[in-house]
């Protein structure tokens, strides 16, 4: 008889604020030789991480197997086709929110099993207590747990290397420095002493984007946090998350979430006025 240990479920079939991902269920499996979930089109993402054993996937209707440290990415509308080759542990979470496929796709993320290192589980296990405050602070805080696992998962070198150090220390920059208008690839190279071609093909090697690109994205998910909790003006907003031009600021939400700063804020608005 099969063993599957329950996963648990975001009590909302959505996420009641606008993020780039949210974390909608999180799970643990052990199973069976033989065990087998058959396979649909999802309306959102999920990645599999193997800890022990072998599964079997179809990406683009091929089988391939996960092995252990291993991870593997479905995106939206792919078939969620799984089945257990032996006695097979994974841990895996799925992904939704206003554009889960294109921050997975800018991670470097693609449709095969790729290298990784040990599972994180401490992580999963935070996840899965988190995925149930569904205040829009828990909601954040399990997103920002997803993006931990989404980085670990990416990066499989070792933590101790000069790359890695470097890597972190550019990553460290642009979380404390991201309201800077001023914080650029030059910037950022000339403070950890690296020269920026250098430091550019580390990152897209590492990151599989560009450093402007994740400081782009990392300025968009303060700024949403902002657009949605609080009555500071775009433009406010704008100046606290980087953007030197409100006009800019607001085309580069647009670009990113598919909505206007205004429709993000009114969207909120209506869902926290529907949820007292």
């Amino acid at each position: 008889m099969q063993k599957k240990i329950p996963f648990d479920l975001r009590p909302t079939l959505q996420p009641t604020i606008g993020l780039p991902i949210a974390c909608r269920s999180v799970g643990h499996y052990k199973v069976f030789p033989g065990w087998h979930n058959p396979g649909k089109p999802k309306n959102f993402c999920e990645l599999f991480w193997g800890i022990k054993g072998h599964g079997q996937l179809l990406v683009d209707r091929k089988p391939v197997i996960l092995k252990p440290a291993h991870i593997l990415v479905l995106y939206t509308g792919d078939l969620h086709h799984v089945t257990a080759v032996d006695h097979w542990e994974y841990r895996w979470m799925t992904l939704d929110g206003m554009m889960p496929d294109e921050v997975l796709s800018s991670f470097g993320f693609g449709k095969k099993p790729m290298p990784a290192r040990t599972c994180p589980q401490e992580l999963f296990i935070r996840l899965s207590s988190e995925i149930h405050d569904i205040s829009p602070h828990g909601q954040r805080v399990a997103s920002t747990t997803a993006y931990e696992i989404l980085t670990l998962a990416i990066s499989n070198e070792s933590m101790n290397t000069v790359g890695h150090r470097q890597m972190q220390q550019c990553i460290e920059l642009i979380k404390t420095q991201y309201h800077n208008p001023e914080l650029n690839i030059t910037s950022i190279a000339q403070t950890i002493q690296m020269h920026r071609t250098n430091l550019s093909k580390l990152f897209k090697d590492k990151m599989k984007m560009s450093p402007i690109e994740y400081l782009s994205l990392y300025r968009v998910g303060k700024a949403m946090q902002l657009i949605q909790a609080s009555d500071l003006t775009f433009a406010e907003i704008a100046t606290r998350t980087g953007f030197s031009c409100p006009n800019y600021f607001t085309n580069v939400i647009r670009k990113r979430t598919g909505s206007s700063p205004t429709e993000l804020r009114q969207r909120a608005r209506s869902t926290q006025t529907t949820n007292l």
